[in-house]
């Protein structure tokens, strides 16, 4: 009889270590595969801000290469879309968060890539959010004048980097919970771009002013975002790099 109860206890003790190991290997598994989707979105995030990059680089060489009568714009930077975040006719997919960008004066500093104008399908990141961007005052307007345009001034910067920027694209991420007393994000589909700022963005990257930041996104065990809540990537395009493309014009 002894011997029967320690063979079922030894059993029953059995099962339970099978179950622990059980328990912890799917949470091993679980914390895998949100690492390998993070991951994933990152590697599609920092790809599609390179194409967007080159695309506005090209866009800049492509206005100072405009054939005579045109005139012809040095540094010119398209502005950012200021439209709704989708279009109204839900059979347009392909017009949401972007439209041909206004080609006078830019009435914001930042909004959506202008992908449409850009010659570029609609551009998403990692976590299908749709790409935004900044550009400097100077770069929304160009010069007329090849000579006038010198990469000797102050324009976008990002905190703890002394370079200067023409322009800043952002992969925004995923809809974040924000700590008090700010609410969390929502993205309505029928708001405008400038009202929609820290919808997407986060910190000193929706506060309106010329300095962005970038930090390393940490995640506590879960895979979920640590404090404070910043999901931002960005990709910085300077002046050197637009005067370069025009050099070869």
């Amino acid at each position: 009889m002894r011997r029967w109860r320690g063979s079922q206890q030894g059993a029953a003790l059995l099962i339970i270590m099978a179950v622990i190991l059980l328990g912890g290997i799917s949470l091993a598994l679980d914390a895998l595969l949100i690492k390998s989707k993070r991951i994933h979105g990152d590697q599609v995030s920092n790809l599609t801000l390179a194409r967007a990059k080159k695309a506005l680089i090209a866009y800049a060489a492509m206005q100072a290469g405009i054939p005579p009568p045109a005139a012809k714009l040095y540094g010119k930077l398209p502005c950012p879309y200021e439209g709704f975040f989708r279009n109204s006719d839900p059979n347009d997919v392909a017009g949401d968060y972007s439209n041909n960008a206004t080609e006078g004066p830019c009435t914001i500093d930042s909004g959506f890539l202008p992908w449409r104008t850009l010659g570029l399908p609609p551009l998403v990141d990692g976590e299908m959010a749709p790409i935004w961007y900044a550009v400097s005052p100077r770069f929304r307007t160009g010069s007329a004048v090849k000579g006038n345009f010198l990469c000797n001034q102050t324009d976008l910067t990002i905190a703890g980097d002394a370079t200067a920027y023409a322009a800043i694209v952002f992969a925004p991420g995923q809809i974040l919970p924000l700590i008090a007393p700010k609410s969390d994000q929502t993205r309505p589909s029928d708001v405008i771009a400038a009202n929609l700022l820290q919808e997407f963005l986060e910190e000193g990257n929706a506060d309106g002013d010329n300095t962005y930041e970038i930090r390393n996104i940490k995640t506590d065990k879960s895979g979920g975002l640590a404090d404070p809540p910043f999901n931002d990537r960005l990709l910085g395009i300077t002046c050197t790099e637009i005067l370069n493309a025009l050099t070869r014009l």
